[in-house]
């Protein structure tokens, strides 16, 4: 890697980083928030009313994108609190992040598109499940460049927490494209409860996931065990 992607072009300006860092984290605080408002305004009211309880498939969507994008901003404030250094290796990182995260919201729009087929669905909900992983990865490497970067700084617990939480992650996210762009279909993804269609959940993108998880947490074991060095920070 080239020495000037791990230079800070801020840090000769006394101050300039932190107003940079400061700017940024508000920045991202926007686009996080417009794509929380954009994701419920994913949601249409059907001719039907009673179609939202019988078919709750867009519902079902909302749920989980809220919960991912609630869950992106708190990783991200983390970051930001911790280990975030203004280089431009890690301003590009946030950046393709929060690119990452508007296509997740497109990703959705597809999905709860009416009128398609359950082949276009398991092809729209393979698209959203990988642009969601490759989200969470990016902001995962973020983290992984900052501990990098700070390790002399931080105590021994952030050491480890930023690593062991950053691959944990990774390899789940692995998993999950995975299962989005490289397993063969499995079954027709329609998730059936009594008599409604609550979803079209591809069933490869499951097995993804649990894959991913089972090697992230073997993976999270083995770092836990790892020497992060002396707790004290160093002057």
């Amino acid at each position: 890697m080239s020495a000037a992607w791990l230079r800070s072009p801020f840090q000769p300006v006394r101050g300039e980083a932190r107003r940079v860092v400061e700017r940024l984290e508000s920045f991202s605080d926007i686009i996080i928030g417009f794509a929380l408002a954009q994701t419920a305004l994913t949601l249409v009211i059907p001719p039907n009313p009673m179609d939202v309880y019988l078919h709750p498939i867009g519902i079902f969507g909302y749920l989980v994108t809220f919960a991912a994008l609630a869950r992106f901003w708190w990783m991200h404030a983390e970051i930001f609190r911790h280990y975030f250094v203004p280089i431009r290796i890690a301003v590009f990182l946030n950046f393709a992040a929060l690119a990452s995260l508007g296509l997740v919201v497109f990703s959705l729009q597809l999905w709860l598109h009416p009128g398609q087929s359950t082949a276009s669905e398991n092809a729209v909900a393979k698209a959203y499940f990988a642009t969601l992983a490759v989200t969470y990865t990016l902001l995962s490497l973020l983290r992984l460049l900052g501990v990098r970067l700070r390790y002399r700084e931080l105590d021994t617990a952030m050491r480890r927490d930023g690593v062991v939480r950053s691959v944990r992650t990774i390899c789940t996210m692995l998993g999950v494209f995975a299962g989005a762009t490289l397993l063969p279909p499995i079954g027709d993804g329609n998730v059936i409860f009594g008599t409604s269609r609550v979803a079209v959940l591809p069933m490869e993108i499951v097995f993804g996931l649990m894959a991913g998880s089972i090697v992230g947490r073997v993976a999270a074991i083995a770092l836990q065990k790892r020497d992060w060095g002396a707790p004290e920070k160093a002057s």
